[in-house]
């Protein structure tokens, strides 16, 4: 699981909001994703912490459109691996912002257990 979650151009195979993710060096990627009602949002991040088989962390770089930090963590459990998604952002818009974040993340969740278990 780590080898996968590591090389950051395969997200847009197992999460489907991500468009695109390209390597830019020196540990940082540029960004593109899908956000609400259609509506595309690119920034670049920069890798904070990379232990291999246990967690990969990173955060974006200033002036991102929507600033966001977050973590992997990877642990064994039952034979395989259990794998821990810590993710922060601030969605643009203010309050009208964080109301769509909301519905939108209640459909990506379903989507991502989804996604997991096919």
């Amino acid at each position: 699981m780590y080898e996968l979650w590591s090389n950051y151009e395969n997200f847009p195979r197992f999460m489907s909001h991500v468009v695109e993710v390209r390597d830019i060096g020196r540990r940082r990627s540029h960004w593109v994703v899908q956000g609400p009602a259609g509506t595309q949002f690119e920034f670049d991040s920069v890798l904070t912490e990379q232990s291999k088989n246990r967690r990969l962390a990173w955060r974006s770089e200033p002036g991102a459109q929507i600033p966001n930090a977050g973590s992997v963590e990877f642990e064994p459990y039952r034979g395989g691996t259990r794998v821990t998604v810590r993710l922060s952002y601030t969605p643009p818009a203010g309050v009208l912002g964080h109301g769509l974040a909301s519905l939108w993340a209640r459909t990506r969740n379903a989507r991502w257990t989804t996604t997991w278990r096919a």
